[in-house]
């Protein structure tokens, strides 16, 4: 009497264990677009946030601002007076942003969350294409809209004005 599994078991085996490999690609790839999209609109509601406080610190009666530079510039420090509008305010607290969050799609650059800036009055020219990025528009001197895209389904849009 012969001891082992014959071929048909092993293939079986195999098989099955094909199957359940594929199951689980499947699960773990939606898995993770879906928690990429979660961080993409927590990064975009942080921000919103993160510009409405700095803002408001200048309503306030504070002076000037300390704000980091690029992220990919080590990072240091700059002195933003809190008499520049908002899109100029708006300009130098997105860039201290990028020292914050990274974008959720790109996690290896080096710029930190993805910021780009726009003062195209047309809000079509300003949605972005790229997943996880932050554009940063200023239609008016008086008023930051910030537009993230999260999917092709989800473009997020908010307005920040200075007080």
């Amino acid at each position: 009497m012969n001891k082992g599994f014959s071929l048909i078991e092993l293939l079986v085996v195999v098989a099955i264990i094909g199957i359940l490999a594929a199951v689980g690609i499947v699960a773990y790839s939606g898995y993770t677009e879906s928690a990429r999209i979660n961080a993409c609109k927590s990064n975009h509601s942080l921000l919103t946030k993160y510009m409405q406080n700095e803002m408001m610190k200048c309503g306030v009666g504070q002076k000037e601002l300390t704000l980091k530079t690029w992220k990919s510039h080590g990072g240091g420090t700059v002195k933003v007076s809190c008499t520049k509008n908002a899109a100029s305010l708006g300009q130098a607290i997105a860039i201290d942003w990028t020292n914050r969050a990274d974008n959720p799609y790109d996690s290896g650059n080096a710029w930190g969350a993805s910021i780009q800036f726009n003062s195209n009055a047309n809000p079509a020219a300003n949605d972005p294409d790229t997943y996880g990025d932050h554009y940063v528009h200023w239609p008016t001197n008086d008023q930051v809209r910030i537009i993230t895209r999260c999917s092709d389904s989800i473009l997020l849009t908010d307005f920040v004005s200075k007080d």
